[in-house]
């Protein structure tokens, strides 16, 4: 019990301290092997299943509802179906380089964007560890939703669910079509460019939803969404660097919309 307090003590106000742990001892076992399948985005797609790892987030994913089984190297129960391997064997299903001992396989769950209320549009960001911050300060920053176009890194990709620190569970992310974006209705599309914008700490709120365009890492917005803006934005910068990293300034950009009057 001493061990479950000190690594789950969201799981233990659900009472999930009361379930059976079953043991894995081979490497060849299909729950091991079902694991690593999930580091592929193919496989991933095709289960319905991803994994998130890491003590935080199994705990988030197990109130979210979302978890289908847990896998762990602790000698504790933590969820109703939860497996109990080697650390050996933890480390050949790991997706990080210093493991905590646990992690969830979780299914693959849509919500639907609110009608009322602003969205971040990701477009293009390539980079999992830059749109799991996103996803995580859009929710922080009270946006109520996540939109991904252009070919975004997968969602599922492991480092992505780690970076959002559980807020993949509980903001909705929809992936779209540049055409279907665009097609969206009751938003002002923010969009973050240097061409022909105005500085986005100077904007006046327009009326109705905002939806905040953020582009990838390399290219940033794509033209098509460029021709379309309703209200374009950028960033104003001092010295001599040419960017700002795409997570950071989409988090600039989000406050901003937050405080526009």
């Amino acid at each position: 019990m001493t061990k479950i307090v000190k690594a789950f003590p969201f799981c233990i106000k659900v009472g999930l301290d009361k379930c059976m742990i079953k043991e894995i001892t081979s490497a060849e076992n299909s729950i091991v092997k079902q694991v690593k399948k999930l580091k592929m985005k193919s496989e991933r797609t095709a289960l319905n299943l991803y994994v998130a790892e890491g003590k935080r987030i199994v705990a988030d994913a197990i109130l979210a509802g979302v978890v289908k089984y847990v896998v762990t190297t602790f000698d504790c129960d933590i969820f109703s179906v939860t497996y109990k391997v080697k650390e050996s064997i933890f480390e050949k299903i790991s997706d990080t380089k210093s493991p905590q001992g646990v992690l969830a396989v979780c299914e693959m769950k849509q919500m639907p964007i609110p009608e009322k209320g602003d969205i971040v549009v990701c477009d293009g960001i390539s980079d999992p560890g830059n749109l799991g911050t996103i996803i995580r300060t859009a929710e922080c920053s009270g946006f109520c939703g996540v939109v991904l176009i252009n070919n975004c890194v997968d969602k599922y990709n492991g480092k992505t669910v780690r970076s959002t620190m559980g807020s993949l569970f509980r903001l909705p992310i929809a992936e779209l079509s540049v055409s279907e974006f665009l097609d969206l209705k009751g938003y002002t599309k923010a969009v973050t460019m240097l061409d022909g914008a105005v500085d986005i700490f100077s904007v006046n709120k327009p009326g109705g939803n905002v939806a905040l365009v953020v582009g990838s890492e390399a290219f940033g917005v794509c033209e098509q969404v460029k021709q379309n803006a309703d209200l374009p934005v950028k960033i104003p910068m001092s010295g001599k660097a040419e960017s700002i990293n795409a997570a950071v300034a989409a988090g600039i950009a989000m406050y901003a919309v937050k405080n526009w009057e």
